[in-house]
């Protein structure tokens, strides 16, 4: 799991915080990667960064399709 492995990288050096992240926790709770022993939930929020990027885009360039005043 490809993922896991990137946002453990990530979290790795939040120990302090109290996290740790379990790799089936994900699967039993969608969205929270942290185990039931950590300070804090730790939660996985799916973007679609290209989309948001490219709507923006859009409407800077005035191609969404809104007039401005």
């Amino acid at each position: 799991m490809l993922f896991l492995e990137m946002l453990d990288g990530i979290c790795d050096g939040l120990g302090f915080l109290g996290i740790t992240l379990a790799e089936a926790s994900n699967e039993q709770t969608p969205g929270v990667i942290s185990t039931d022993s950590s300070r804090v939930p730790v939660r996985v929020i799916r973007t679609d960064e290209k989309r948001k990027t490219a709507m923006t885009a859009c409407r800077i360039l005035g191609l969404d399709g809104k007039k401005e005043n």
